[in-house]
């Protein structure tokens, strides 16, 4: 019992790693946005006021500000990664795994079973219904000849 409450308290807190991880794709998100409209803006102004060689310095910021908020969103997302493999924190398969072994054990069928021995049964009608059609037409010829012979 304890394992069960330790692999659902590993869920709860993988669950609220990822929904961090998702607040945190989504702020980042939003900073990319005001940090785009920011550097649109400035270069409106730089084409007014700045000198041309100030403004390809600004321009070579604005290439070096992009690459490093790329590094940081991809730093963000490889943290959380490692978070989560150090915590060993079953993911949602890894349960489902476990789950299904658990049935296995105990002899109960599995999704999976039910929907393999769906199939087979499936499969099984349409060879019956093969066989009904192909000896339909024999059966009715056999039966004739023995209603005439007896006549």
């Amino acid at each position: 019992m304890t394992s069960k409450k330790q692999a659902d308290g590993k869920s709860a807190f993988s669950d609220l790693l990822l929904e961090g991880l998702e607040s945190s794709r989504h702020s980042l998100g939003r900073i990319e946005e005001e940090g785009e409209k920011l550097v649109r803006r400035m270069a409106a102004v730089s084409e007014r006021f700045v000198p041309e060689n100030q403004r390809r310095h600004l321009d070579e910021l604005a290439v070096e500000a992009g690459k490093l908020f790329g590094h940081i969103q991809q730093s963000v997302e490889e943290n959380a990664r490692r978070i989560v493999e150090r915590l060993n924190i079953p993911t949602k398969k890894d349960l489902e795994d476990q789950i299904g072994k658990g049935l296995t054990r105990l002899n109960i069928a599995t999704k999976a079973d039910i929907d393999a021995l769906s199939r087979e049964i499936r499969n099984l009608r349409a060879k019956l219904s093969g066989q009904e059609k192909v000896s339909s037409p024999k059966a009715r010829s056999a039966a004739g000849k023995k209603t005439k012979s007896r006549t």
